[in-house]
């Protein structure tokens, strides 16, 4: 997800452990907090991400009812806190509440236009369990779900339109420069789901395409929208890199997987440099260190590996 984003020479990183987001200068080779970082957000923040002069941060929010156990994945508020930038101070301007049953947000975007915010989130539904019995968490259906709002004027949200997708885990997804196709990935039947953002906002399934390895998780779209990469977990290489070729009628055609020498446990997040042509992965070994493998992007799209 995006836990950290940059934006107009300003970087964005969320701190789940004490509900702050940390906004950083860089420039002159030299990384500084801005006056007042971190900023307060709401309980335990995920994604950030920011267009223009306002900030958009995704939080997994706090737990409302009783103490039961079944009560634990169906009150659970998430919000979307929203900021404003003036004279390099982050101004906050509300929250917007998201109720579901134990939800986790993946991530959170804008449209290239800025006129939309995506966010992706996961949820539970409870079914045949009892009061205070454990067994809900072997009773629960896993479900992704899309949501896209457009963006006012003054930077607030409005006009939502939700659409659960699927079975599954949501985490990352890249929209285009048209503003109207999203690529969603699936961490359980790891793949991509391509979604169609229709004129209303509401959103349609389009089609589906399975990626290498395991749970696809993280995403990265060429500016020229030609080619996607998705950074999966793999059971026998631990971090595989899967590269799509986009085609027409909003299809995928999975062109190469790779996979770094020298593979660490998790898989961190990637990313494609501005002019694409590098991709970076970023990965952590057991001992939660975090490390870059940094990728060449052929004129076909396919990856080489150079450290």
């Amino acid at each position: 997800q995006r836990s950290v984003y940059n934006e107009n020479n300003l970087i964005f990183a969320v701190n789940a452990g004490s509900n702050s987001l940390a906004v950083l200068t860089h420039e002159n080779n030299k990384i500084e907090h801005i006056s007042g970082s971190p900023f307060k957000t709401s309980t335990f923040p995920v994604s950030v991400t920011a267009f223009g002069e306002y900030v958009y941060v995704a939080c997994r929010g706090e737990k409302h009812g009783n103490s039961s156990f079944r009560d634990f994945f169906r009150f659970i508020e998430m919000k979307i806190d929203v900021f404003k930038i003036e004279n390099n101070i982050l101004i906050p301007k509300g929250s917007l509440p998201i109720k579901a049953a134990y939800p986790f947000p993946g991530d959170i975007g804008t449209t290239p236009d800025g006129k939309k915010l995506i966010m992706s989130w996961r949820n539970f539904a409870t079914i045949g369990s009892s009061e205070n019995s454990s067994s809900a968490i072997l009773s629960t259906i896993r479900f992704f779900n899309i949501g896209v709002w457009q963006i006012s004027n003054d930077g607030q949200l409005i006009s939502e339109k939700t659409r659960k997708i699927g079975f599954g885990g949501a985490f990352g997804f890249s929209s285009n420069q048209n503003n109207s196709t999203i690529y969603q990935s699936n961490t359980i039947i790891s793949g991509i789901r391509v979604l169609e953002i229709n004129r209303n906002n509401s959103i349609s399934k389009k089609s589906f395409c399975r990626s290498g390895g395991l749970g696809c998780c993280w995403t990265a779209l060429s500016s020229d929208n030609k080619f996607l990469y998705t950074a999966n977990f793999s059971s026998k290489k631990g971090q595989l890199i899967s590269v799509f070729q986009v085609l027409e009628n909003a299809r995928l055609n999975r062109i190469q997987d790779i996979s770094p020498k020298n593979p660490n446990v998790n898989t961190g997040d990637c990313y494609l440099s501005s002019d694409n042509k590098f991709l970076y992965l970023i990965t952590v070994d057991n001992d939660k260190l975090f490390f870059v493998n940094t990728f060449s992007v052929n004129e076909n799209g396919k990856l080489d590996e150079i450290y």
